[in-house]
């Protein structure tokens, strides 16, 4: 042991005695020749201590005997004619218990459905009967749902029955649903009891209601579960799509999300505003470009030969070469588009012209920002145009949207943002809810407009008996939150 430590101890003396040696003798400018003759004594002593103590070497392991292993069998070998291995019975157990709790067995294949489309603000239509969010409408006296501890729930949707029309394939209508009157649908926190609430209200009922304001010790809807600080969910006229339900089915009249750009991009106006955006990804990347150089002259050779540094490098480079190229197409763009009304119809040559300089360049590039903001995309133009502005609701923000804009609003409005009446298909979720026995109520998506987004939901819904609603008995339901992460 203690020639192990003095061996260490001798090594160790001699590396760093011969590298501040080396400094001292060749990187100081001025050469200390008194440090420099210590620093050579020390090193001798450490080589006479080495040459005293001798290598440290460990014995050879002694090796084992070989171990003699049983003959198999033919029956044993692992041959063509092997039993298959058998999952043990406990764990098959617990395996088909998880896969029969989406209830997806005793559930029909198709079921009838009503997508819940939300109603443009720039389309003239019909009066508002069913709707999503904002405020309740139902007789005096009527009395708010509160949970076990008395807080008020949050008001999600009023449907009235009397839009619930019969699947037009096969005629069904479910079971239980009166043919008038409304189904008010209310929810809270998950872990608050109970997490929702259905009032059902009669056709007579109706005849006298008015609008319910939300009660005065409502929480902000941040306190139960969602992005918000409002304390109740923006109002969306809704207009019921009736269609058979089925595993991967969207509503009929869906818009798809693969559409050519000219599909969407209809006028010069919103063709400027998506040519700005790309322009304006463009040109922050120059600057993110201009940066790095800077960065560069800081850095070492070999720093500046690491793989993330060399990346960064090569794409500025390249940039340097191809963003001329972009930018002057959509600048001529620009310039183009300012010829014209910003809500005329589009020259579609000169949109294809522009676009495909750009892509020419987004092709070129690795994963950057800047590749992505080149290539356009329906539902990015949408994530830039349907937020609301500072200090302004969404609805506010709509009314002052820009004529040229509003036919691709009105497009992404009504386009699938997964709300429903009934149907059959179980969310994506990473849990696994029990849903044996159960159908859909009521599904509701994480939507931005509707302001129903979360931290880990991709929405939620609510699920009943199959036989208590056929009974119209809907406070036997309960709440399924789609957790995705």
């Amino acid at each position: 042991m203690i020639r192990a430590a003095v061996f260490a101890l001798s090594i160790s003396v001699l590396a760093l005695s011969g590298a501040r040696l080396y400094w001292v003798m060749k990187v100081t400018p001025e050469p200390k020749i008194g440090e420099a003759a210590l620093l050579a004594i020390l090193m001798l002593v450490a080589a006479l201590m080495l040459r005293l103590v001798g290598p440290i070497t460990r014995p050879k392991p002694q090796r084992r005997p070989p171990v003699q292993m049983p003959e198999r069998s033919d029956s044993t070998r692992f041959d063509d004619a092997a039993e298959p291995y058998r999952t043990p019975p406990e764990l098959q157990a617990i395996l088909d218990e998880v896969e029969a709790m989406p209830g997806k067995e005793d559930r029909a294949n198709t079921i009838s459905a009503w997508a819940l489309r939300l109603r443009s603000p720039f389309e003239t239509k019909g009066p508002v009967t069913s709707w999503l969010g904002g405020l309740p409408v139902a007789p005096s006296g009527f009395v708010w749902p509160r949970d076990a501890d008395g807080k008020p729930l949050h008001f999600i949707a009023q449907i009235d029955l009397a839009d619930v029309k019969p699947e037009p394939e096969t005629g069904a209508r479910p079971e239980g649903l009166p043919v008038a009157g409304a189904m008010l649908v209310f929810v809270t926190a998950p872990h608050r009891k109970p997490p929702f609430a259905i009032r059902m209200l009669s056709e007579n009922e109706l005849r006298f209601a008015q609008e319910v304001p939300a009660p005065a010790d409502i929480e902000p809807l941040r306190e139960v579960h969602f992005w918000v600080d409002d304390k109740t969910f923006p109002k969306w006229p809704v207009d019921l799509v009736p269609y058979l339900d089925a595993e991967g089915v969207v509503p009929p009249g869906t818009i798809a999300e693969d559409a050519r750009p000219e599909d969407w991009i209809t006028t010069w106006g919103l063709a400027a505003y998506e040519a700005k955006l790309a322009l304006n990804a463009l040109e922050q990347d120059e600057v993110q470009a201009d940066r790095h150089l800077e960065v560069m002259g800081r850095l070492s050779p070999e720093q500046q030969m690491g793989s993330v540094v060399a990346r960064q490098t090569a794409h500025v480079e390249l940039m340097e070469e191809m963003r001329p190229t972009a930018k002057a197409a959509i600048e001529a763009f620009l310039s183009e588009a300012e010829r014209h009304s910003p809500e005329a119809p589009v020259d579609v040559e000169a949109l294809l012209e522009m676009l495909n300089e750009r892509e020419h360049v987004a092709n070129y590039l690795e994963s950057f920002p800047v590749k992505s903001a080149l290539i356009p995309s329906e539902r990015r133009l949408e994530e830039h145009l349907l937020r609301p502005r500072r200090g302004m609701s969404i609805t506010d923000t709509l009314a002052a949207m820009p004529k040229a804009y509003r036919p691709f609003a009105t497009r992404r409005i009504q386009r699938w943002r997964e709300h429903r009446l009934f149907g059959q298909q179980v969310p994506e979720m990473t849990d696994w809810p029990d849903l044996r026995g159960l159908d859909c109520v009521i599904s509701i998506g994480s939507d931005r407009l509707l302001e129903t987004q979360t931290e880990h939901e991709s929405g939620f819904s609510i699920w009943g008996p199959r036989e208590a609603m056929a009974e119209g008995d809907w406070d036997r339901s309960k709440v399924v939150w789609h957790i995705n992460v």
